[in-house]
């Protein structure tokens, strides 16, 4: 078993680090806490038992780590071998590290670091049923649920195949349900066959979308996350198909936090979002990217990523005119959009996020999303839509 990379398995908000033997009256303090145990068995540890199990002692079977969060221990994590290639997680974190983003963000960098350098394509964890906030967290993390165990869950992560990166951006490429109609400028095929309609009529059935990357195009308060709500409320697109930039932002940052309007922040935020649409397209499955996306730069890098999985892009925009973007924006209790970053949205969507120049970036479909304006709520304009 390959050891932990010097420097700790980095996330992004958090880094795990190999529990040693002088973190055991650290980690003997914490686990004879009755509130720290109660997601770890529930029952206080004698600083003998944890002197046995969780310092290393048991290496290379159980790799014990501490979760950190920049310095400060937060935490503690370890992965089980069950086999050559999958075993199982298990993490618990102090009661006041917990509903930080923190959990989810240090299971997504360990199972990264089981994937791709340890080599195991399972990773599982079992959660109590009933430990809601735990199974949240889990499938924040990437995993899926498998089944019921006893009292617990099954669930897991699994690479798409066995193999190099490439052959498994290859794999996916075959299970993607093509569009049936792929817009260039004229929005005609070759053959010249006419598009759909790029707005959803009434009566004149549900648009089809592909399958693939469906990237949101509109300003603040332009009905987008009204939308994916709808959507997912009435099981059109499963929830873990959404990498909402703004959930992402609340789950590592918190939405009280100063650092969580930094540069650092944003790149942190918009590479966590990419991580996901990544590993939806390279499981041959819909990702939805809901930001602003109101800019080329913004799109760009989306485009690519799903270039190279040769997944289809599908773009819905969201074009309340300003006077309905300002009365949805007074609608919310969004402190961190001021009616200047409405102005300039707006702007940048009039300018640079037209249906012909999304297509020619790359979109091989452009829909319209009906909203205020035309007189539809957010599930009529979902019911206008049917997502392969």
């Amino acid at each position: 078993m390959q050891d932990v990379p010097e420097g700790g398995i980095a996330g992004g908000s958090t880094r795990l680090v190999p529990a040693r033997e002088e973190h055991l009256p650290l980690l003997a303090r914490w686990f004879a806490d009755p509130e720290f145990v109660r997601g770890w068995g529930g029952r206080p540890l004698t600083r003998e038992e944890v002197a046995a199990k969780y310092i290393g002692r048991r290496r290379p079977e159980v790799v014990s780590l501490l979760v950190l969060s920049g310095v400060e221990p937060v935490g503690y994590a370890q992965y089980v071998t069950a086999g050559p290639d999958e075993g199982g997680i298990d993490m618990v974190l102090l009661p006041r590290a917990q509903g930080r983003g923190l959990g989810p963000d240090a299971a997504r960098a360990l199972v990264r670091h089981l994937h791709t350098t340890v080599g195991w394509s399972r990773v599982t964890v079992d959660p109590e049923a009933a430990n809601h906030r735990a199974v949240r967290a889990w499938q924040k993390a990437g995993f899926r649920l498998v089944g019921p165990r006893g009292s617990q869950l099954l669930m897991e992560s699994r690479t798409a195949r066995e193999g190099p990166p490439e052959t498994v951006e290859a794999d996916a490429v075959r299970r993607w349900d093509r569009p049936a109609c792929v817009a260039g400028p004229t929005g005609r095929r070759p053959a010249g066959r006419p598009c759909p309609e790029p707005y959803p009529r009434p009566g004149s059935g549900p648009i089809r979308v592909a399958g693939g990357l469906v990237v949101l195009v509109g300003p603040p308060a332009s009905g987008k996350s009204s939308f994916v709500r709808a959507l997912v409320a009435r099981r059109q697109i499963d929830e873990d198909a959404v990498a909402s930039s703004d959930e992402i932002r609340a789950e590592l940052f918190g939405t009280s936090s100063a650092e969580a309007g930094t540069d650092a922040a944003d790149a942190v935020v918009f590479g966590e979002r990419d991580r996901r649409v990544a590993a939806r397209l390279g499981a041959g499955r819909t990702a939805l990217a809901e930001s602003t996306n109101v800019t080329p730069q913004a799109r760009t890098r989306l485009i690519a990523l799903a270039g190279r999985l040769d997944a289809p892009v599908t773009m819905l925009r969201f074009t309340p005119d300003l006077a309905t973007l300002l009365e949805q924006h007074a609608g919310r209790s969004r402190t961190d959009v001021t009616i200047a970053d409405i102005h300039a949205s707006a702007a940048d969507m009039a300018r640079y996020a037209g249906a012909d120049r999304l297509r020619s970036e790359g979109a091989h479909a452009v829909h319209d999303v009906p909203g205020r304006r035309q007189g539809v709520t957010p599930a009529e304009a979902a019911a206008r839509f049917s997502f392969i």
